[in-house]
């Protein structure tokens, strides 16, 4: 089910005229699997928040720890859904365009990565601390 220029969401970053490109080069049948795939991501940014969280939970031993990750896991979730509802929106009014919302979709895409590194990097450090505090409690 690949698109031929790679799903916006997939991508790292584009400029906001991509997006119109994209939906042209998939045809009809392909903007119809986009909407689909669109519903399912809307799915798994509930499961990926869910996730990281209770992983931050688990090894959190600090309210810091655990409100940097899961402040970060929210921004992402908020990014996420902003660029999925923004492309559900431009697949259902395409052929027309909306510069507005193809900016801001497009806007969205790099914050949502941020804000995974900003998850995976908390997510790290609290897995370190843990890790750390074990194995000092294993020496003494």
């Amino acid at each position: 089910m690949g698109f031929p220029l790679g799903a916006l969401d997939s991508r790292f970053s584009y400029a906001p005229r991509e997006v119109g490109a994209l939906f042209w080069s998939l045809g009809d049948s392909g903007r119809a699997r986009y909407l689909l795939v669109t519903k399912l991501d809307l799915i798994f940014i509930g499961v990926y928040f869910f996730f990281f969280v209770s992983l931050a939970q688990f090894w959190a031993k600090s309210w810091v720890g655990l409100s940097l990750t899961c402040a970060f896991a929210a921004l992402m979730a908020l990014c996420d859904l902003g660029e999925t509802l923004g492309t559900r929106y431009l697949l259902e009014i395409f052929p027309a365009a909306d510069n507005p919302m193809e900016l801001f979709v497009s806007r969205c895409t790099p914050l949502k990565w941020y804000a995974f590194a900003g998850v995976a990097l908390s997510l790290f450090g609290l897995w370190w601390r843990r890790w750390e505090r074990t194995k000092a409690a294993g020496a003494g």
